[in-house]
């Protein structure tokens, strides 16, 4: 995956900060808002988890991304690619990897680069607001 992300940074020319493996601490919250979609979705899966264990009991992760109600997508024709998840893509590789429970699920439709955008019914929108909170194990 560190191969695959360098190589994205590096043909697209930007600088590759990388997900920091080593979160000390037990947080209450953590957001995570058009960050985690710019990985493979198995690399989500692996950064989801690594939030969870961060988390107290209980704790919540606030999730924004972007959105298809369709079919999953790797949008490549972009300088950030990015996958873009329907409901179970967003069930199988940020929810349940983190023992996750949904608390809240909104969807709505924004234009990109601008503070635009409307809540909306999932087959509009373009991206998805989730609230987690992690359950005990």
């Amino acid at each position: 995956m560190e191969e695959y992300q360098a190589g994205v940074a590096n043909e697209y020319g930007v600088s590759r900060i990388g997900f920091v493996a080593d979160i000390s601490g037990r947080y209450d919250a953590i957001t995570a808002c058009w960050a985690v979609q710019h990985n493979e979705p198995q690399e989500m899966a692996r950064i989801m988890g690594q939030l969870s264990g961060a988390l107290a009991d209980d704790g919540h992760v606030l999730f924004v991304g972007s959105y298809s109600q369709n079919a999953p997508r790797h949008q490549t024709d972009r300088a950030d690619p990015q996958w873009i998840l329907d409901d179970a893509g967003y069930s199988r590789y940020i929810v349940n990897p983190g023992n996750f429970v949904v608390a809240d699920r909104s969807y709505f439709r924004y234009s990109h680069n601008t503070l635009q955008g409307e809540h909306c019914d999932a087959c509009d929108a373009n991206a998805i607001c989730l609230q987690l909170r992690k359950t005990q194990r």
